[in-house]
């Protein structure tokens, strides 16, 4: 009888832990690529000089930037070449060719 008594109460017991859970946040940062940039040409986020355009070719760096709205400037020699208010998403990549530039 004790142990009947004693399985029972081990069973009562298991039964009523609480259900484990777990639940993990992924971080996907929004990214910034620049093809076809001069050595000259420099990115400006938020009027902020960031640096070169070309070292974010995405092969294999490309610019990191918090998801929301940004003003994106590309600038050559003093000379504006790209200016785009642009919105960004947790996960886009955005692309831009700069072909065009000198």
């Amino acid at each position: 009888m004790v142990k009947i008594l004693a399985l029972f109460s081990l069973i009562l017991v298991t039964a009523c832990t609480y259900p484990h859970t777990k639940t993990e946040t992924v971080d996907n940062p929004a990214t910034l690529v620049f093809t076809g940039a001069s050595p000259d040409a420099m990115v400006y986020l938020n009027d902020l000089m960031i640096g070169p355009a070309h070292d974010y070719n995405g092969d294999p760096d490309s610019l990191i930037v918090p998801r929301g709205t940004h003003m994106l400037e590309i600038r050559e020699n003093g000379t504006t070449i790209l200016t785009e208010k642009i919105f960004v998403s947790n996960g886009s990549v955005k692309t831009f060719r700069l072909t065009g530039a000198k």
